[in-house]
């Protein structure tokens, strides 16, 4: 690896860095070995350029952007060695983090570039619930109890080969770094039906309600969500 590093090193400075996409993830570094008993990384942090090829890449010990600085501006002066074009815009899923460190280490990001401000566009229409949706929030066993019981009330009869179809999601805290737990039991349920949504937190709960569990678990009631078999492998 010592002997090819270097042209491997040659091959990722040659490739380009036009449109750019970043994030960190957690799987990797838990196949790791650990030294004297400690966690070295806790991420790996990757950006692709437009291509989906591994333009940066590197293990950090913490989230922090510091950790990033040294690389990202090298890959700037290595993009404007090789005759590329600098970055024009980069995609990540936390922006509001991101955007400034991002725009100082690689400037052209922040080109030609004009901040959006929600109060310059009051008059186009926001997305909002329509006015006969009811939102109900069950903090108790006995509140999640009942809604789960009117939920099932709507459950056509197995005869008739129809099915319900409620709106799934599920929300849990998620720790990250070296000591970190990874994620946390499930602390809120939430259901939507067409008129009504139903708020559900199950975190102090020791175990789900019978009810509850019927409706994860019945092949009569589809579920509809995003990555929901993710949310429902969690309950199982």
């Amino acid at each position: 690896m010592e002997h090819i590093c270097p042209y491997l090193d040659q091959c990722v400075s040659s490739l380009t860095g036009y449109v750019l996409k970043w994030d960190h993830s957690f799987k990797l570094v838990k196949l790791m070995m650990k030294l004297n008993g400690e966690t070295t990384f806790a991420a790996l942090f990757t950006l692709v350029n437009e291509f989906e090829q591994i333009r940066y890449q590197a293990f950090v010990p913490t989230k922090a952007h510091s950790h990033l600085r040294g690389g990202l501006e090298e890959m700037v002066k290595s993009l404007a060695s090789h005759g590329h074009a600098q970055p024009i815009i980069g995609f990540t899923d936390n922006v509001a983090s991101d955007a400034a460190f991002f725009t100082a280490c690689i400037p052209s990001l922040g080109e030609k570039v004009t901040p959006v401000q929600e109060e310059e566009f009051s008059e186009l229409p926001k997305i909002e619930l329509p006015n006969d949706v009811t939102i109900h929030e069950c903090k108790t066993e006995t509140q999640i109890q009942t809604a789960c019981t009117s939920i099932l009330e709507q459950l056509p009869g197995e005869e008739t080969g129809e099915f319900l179809i409620i709106g799934l999601d599920s929300e849990w805290d998620f720790e990250t770094g070296p000591s970190a737990t990874g994620p946390h039991k499930t602390a809120l349920i939430q259901i939507s039906l067409p008129k009504v949504v139903y708020i559900m937190h199950v975190y102090g709960l020791k175990k789900l309600p019978a009810s509850l569990e019927v409706i994860l678990n019945t092949e009569h009631i589809i579920k509809v969500g995003r990555n929901i078999n993710g949310d429902l492998a969690k309950w199982e």
